[in-house]
């Protein structure tokens, strides 16, 4: 029973881990004990039972008697692995701790995850993997509390929130710099600079990770003295200055300057962080997102850049645009984000006669070409922003119809719902892009 007891410990956290991260796929952590000496397996999961192992032991004798230079122990975790390579469900990675020994049993903590969530998880271009990181402090945790647990002792499991915690700071290590410094926690850096405000204001800027090496001094303006990492509310004064053109430039050991954004996109090996709002952070790998921080906790469910996202809709919806004109599109998309506000955006075909029939409840205009200034400006403006595939804008402020539809969601917003019933009633009637963009900076694209 005590062994039960533990396997319901862990598993409610890790459970509880799976939620916070906001990863929805399957995750599912096993028990398993080993008993040579009996020869018995005790299962405790809800993916395997205890007839999946059967042929342990005589599977275990088989490659024994094949390899008999290799370790009893050895031929254990070999003939394990084996077993549940073949009997794990599809669409999954699966995961074994170390075995560990007590009293002539052996222990397995073992947990599944699908393979949506784990790809979820990893930066292929960055060779950075989150879950990896995960797993290695939830092993230790289970080396570490075990034995005492079923001695009958106290002891302190690590709660979700501080598996993250570690878990995230050793994913943000594999992001320094050639010249950074080992002294500075990068994640609980960037975390109070994001929190701290700046005359009454929410904090809201870049900074732009690189090698000091990689850029031409002249292209810095350059600070006469250098500013350590740790000089957070001087860091977070400075980002007042990243809102026009400029972003900080730093090696996360100290912060040397502004630095042209326009010029910054064109360096190799960059990383950019993205403040949103007080503990609400993105980061970026030469303008694909990595990861989003809300409160500490890091957020996947975006990973896959938007800007992709919507690019493909986009392309698809509107084959005949230029690759420019489809970029251009975009920068509408991410000024509105920058500027931290909500935003509803219908890029359509049919945008004069939407203008026309929506008159009564918009602004309308001579078609202008928009740009990301105005339509920053715009978005304080309750309503949608209506313009063609070639960023000519007929009409702001637009008040949508539309029917009710299933697609609806309560636990939304108006203005997400209104997009929703606009864009499944109106596009069987022209051809049309709508995004939604959320005061928090997430967008939805509808096309």
């Amino acid at each position: 029973m005590r062994v039960q007891e533990y396997y319901e410990r862990i598993k409610d956290k890790i459970e509880r881990v799976f939620t916070l991260l906001k990863l929805e796929g399957s995750c599912n952590l096993s028990l398993l004990t080993i008993d040579g000496e009996r020869r018995e397996v005790e299962v405790y999961s809800n993916t395997y039972n205890k007839k999946d192992f059967e042929n342990f032991f005589s599977m275990t004798e088989t490659y024994q008697n094949l390899n008999k230079l290799m370790e009893q122990m050895d031929t254990y975790n070999f003939v394990l692995e084996n077993t549940i390579r073949k009997i794990s469900p599809e669409k999954t990675h699966f995961f074994i701790s170390p075995e560990i020994g007590v009293e002539e049993k052996l222990y397995y903590l073992m947990l599944d995850i699908s393979s949506k969530d784990y790809n979820k998880c990893i930066h292929n271009k960055l060779r950075l993997n989150y879950i990896e990181g995960l797993l290695e402090k939830v092993f230790k945790d289970f080396r570490s509390t075990l034995e005492s647990f079923l001695a009958g002792e106290e002891v302190h499991h690590l709660e979700a929130e501080e598996l993250i915690n570690f878990s995230t700071k050793e994913f943000f290590k594999g992001l320094r710099t050639e010249h950074a410094s080992e002294t500075h926690n990068i994640f609980e850096v960037f975390n109070k600079i994001s929190n701290l405000k700046y005359e009454s204001s929410q904090a809201r800027g870049e900074i732009v990770i690189g090698s000091l090496d990689s850029v031409v001094i002249n292209n810095l303006i350059k600070f006469q003295k250098d500013i350590r990492m740790d000089e957070y509310r001087k860091i977070r004064k400075l980002l007042e200055g990243t809102r026009g053109g400029y972003s900080l430039f730093t090696d996360l050991d100290r912060v040397y300057g502004f630095i042209g954004k326009n010029l910054a996109r064109t360096l190799k090996n960059t990383f950019k962080l993205k403040i949103i709002s007080g503990y609400h952070w993105e980061l970026f790998y030469e303008d694909e997102r990595v990861l989003k921080i809300v409160e500490g906790i890091p957020h996947f469910e975006n990973i896959i850049s938007e800007k992709k996202v919507f690019i493909d809709k986009v392309e698809r919806v509107f084959p005949e645009l230029l690759n420019w004109e489809k970029q251009k599109l975009w920068t509408l998309i991410e000024a509105t984000i920058e500027k931290n506000r909500g935003a509803l955006l219908v890029i359509t075909e049919g945008c004069m006669e939407e203008t026309e029939r929506l008159a009564i409840q918009a602004t309308t205009f001579k078609p202008f070409e928009i740009t990301g200034e105005l339509i920053s400006n715009f978005s304080k403006i309750d309503g949608a922003v209506l313009m063609s595939p070639r960023r000519m804008c007929c009409a702001i402020g637009v008040i949508l119809d539309g029917l009710i539809t299933e697609k609806g969601d309560s636990s939304r917003g108006a203005r997400y719902n209104s997009a929703i019933k606009y864009y499944e009633t109106m596009k069987s009637k022209y051809r049309m892009v709508v995004v939604v963009i959320s005061e928090d900076g997430s967008i939805d694209i509808m096309g």
